[in-house]
């Protein structure tokens, strides 16, 4: 990481962040098209796998930005609204943040 310029870091992780969010989002609204037949709700969600990487590479606050406003995104664009499914919003972002943590803890395997 670079710390000789903080505004130089902090751009370039909101844009780390943005890009992530942008293509977990568009991912989104391309799997929403793979719902499950018994539930109408479901789909199958191979992306899932973006925030947790955002959030081991960039840390945990960037995991969470990215699965949080990448499922609002994917959520607004599939026509389903921006606060309908808020739970999953976090839960997304949760998903991203927990493997973020596990680099500062200290677990290596």
């Amino acid at each position: 990481m670079e710390t000789d310029n903080p505004n130089k870091f902090l751009q370039r992780f909101l844009i780390r962040t943005l890009i992530g969010s942008l293509i977990y989002g568009l991912l989104n609204v391309v799997s929403n098209q793979l719902l499950l037949p018994t539930a109408p709700v479901i789909s199958l969600r191979p992306q899932i796998a973006l925030p947790m990487f955002m959030g081991i590479m960039y840390g945990p606050l960037a995991g969470f930005i990215t699965g949080f406003a990448g499922n609002i995104l994917g959520d607004l664009l599939s026509g389903y609204g921006m606060f309908k499914f808020w739970n999953w919003h976090i839960a997304n972002g949760l998903m991203g943040i927990v493997p973020g943590l596990i680099r500062y803890i200290g677990i290596k395997k």
